[in-house]
């Protein structure tokens, strides 16, 4: 994760994602103590996790892009339904809209940026 941390704010500016346990371990540290993210480019994968963080946590720059797929297991490649349900369901709403309007969390990624994503997500200032 390439990320820096400067007086209570994450700045995440290119991201490409990794074990989905590491990053809910990540995110819920932060949850606690209550650190702004900045997500300020790619934040793919995993890295999509921050998006479950509280609206007031978390804000994003006009160079975002989040990438979203369905989780697989490492070791077989074979899907890990219940986990993607899970994930799935702790996108914010809006997020879960998209995803769905754009096939939904499969083995295909879609990505999410430009102006549909400003809409959605909390700008940074």
């Amino acid at each position: 994760m390439l990320a820096t941390s400067a007086s209570a704010e994450v700045r995440i500016t290119r991201d490409l994602g990794g074990n989905t346990d590491e990053y809910t371990r990540r995110v819920d540290a932060l949850r606690r103590s209550g650190e702004r993210v900045v997500i300020d480019g790619p934040c793919n994968s995993a890295c999509t996790l921050h998006l479950t963080l509280p609206r007031q946590q978390f804000c994003v720059t006009g160079r975002a892009a989040f990438t979203f797929h369905a989780l697989a297991d490492t070791q077989t490649g074979l899907p890990r339904l219940r986990e993607t349900q899970d994930l799935f369901r702790a996108y914010p709403q809006p997020i879960q809209s998209w995803i769905n309007q754009h096939g939904g969390l499969t083995h295909v990624p879609v990505t999410l940026n430009g102006n549909a994503m400003l809409r959605m997500l909390p700008r940074c200032p």
